[in-house]
């Protein structure tokens, strides 16, 4: 019985690893033959021996960016508010209900939202901003989370020291709750960067673009993100298509690497940086 179990619980992570690896493989045979200085640098065309991504690489990347740091910035806040500030229990408890809320609604409810009201109410359009701060409220639920979870890993008996000591509770989290939790939560919030890096039906609904050849230079320019542009490819029925929509997967794929390893860099070289303090 021990063995049987054993050797069902080595393939529920063995099967899902090697179809995962199998796809990867895949991808990289169709993909990798396009990918090329011209293909990243390029415009996307009709075209398919010309088409490039250079638009839809700038867009994700204001996106994912804008959308990453507003998340993080109220993130911090509310967590701080949650940990050091509410007393009341049934506040805690309101605020994590509606946390959870904010986590199970589907995002392209947060898209209809976000254009209605920021695209339309408030004049923003079908621009980047208006795409950026409906991605960081969709993320918000992760990053508070993420948060959450590095504040209360700190010792409860470190910042009772504190108390004792004399210091205010503004210096208990500006010198001991911000520095000792930031590296885990920057280290927690990737999932939501993966997020905001994945999703395409809040996008999809704000900005309504598959394709665009113009390069976003301002937060009210509109945009498309590569999500988006691989649904257009792979909806072609040419096999040309397929490729390249597995060419740009890969660019996503590598994208999100990047972002998760200067994460994590800069989570390391800021502990490293607290204990030599």
């Amino acid at each position: 019985m021990d063995r049987t179990v054993k050797y069902a619980s080595l393939a529920t992570l063995i099967i899902p690893i090697a179809i995962l690896t199998i796809f990867f493989i895949q991808v990289f045979i169709d993909g990798s033959k396009h990918i090329d200085l011209g293909f990243i640098l390029g415009s996307p065309s009709y075209d398919p021996g010309e088409t490039g991504i250079l638009p839809v690489i700038i867009g994700s990347i204001y996106i994912v960016g804008l959308s990453s740091i507003i998340s993080f910035l109220l993130g911090l806040g509310l967590s701080i508010y949650i940990v050091e500030f509410v007393e009341n229990e049934r506040i805690r408890d309101l605020v994590y209900f509606v946390i959870d809320m904010l986590a199970g609604v589907p995002s392209v409810v947060y898209g209809l939202v976000g254009l209605g009201f920021i695209g339309y109410v408030l004049g923003a359009g079908r621009s980047i901003l208006t795409g950026a701060i409906t991605m960081s409220f969709l993320i918000l639920p992760l990053t508070v989370v993420a948060t959450l979870e590095a504040f209360r890993s700190i010792p409860e008996s470190l910042k009772m020291t504190a108390y004792s000591l004399g210091a205010s509770r503004q210096e208990v989290v500006t010198n001991l709750l911000i520095p000792l939790g930031l590296s885990r939560a920057l280290t927690g919030s990737i999932l939501a960067v993966a997020r905001a890096l994945g999703e395409a039906a809040p996008i999809l609904v704000i900005s309504g673009l598959l394709f665009t050849k113009t390069i976003p230079l301002s937060l009210f320019d509109e945009f498309t993100v590569l999500p988006l542009y691989i649904f257009n490819l792979v909806t072609r029925p040419q096999p040309i298509y397929r490729e390249l929509a597995s060419a740009v997967i890969i660019v996503l794929i590598a994208i999100f690497m990047l972002v998760s390893i200067t994460s994590i860099y800069f989570r390391l070289r800021y502990s490293y940086r607290l204990y030599e303090v």
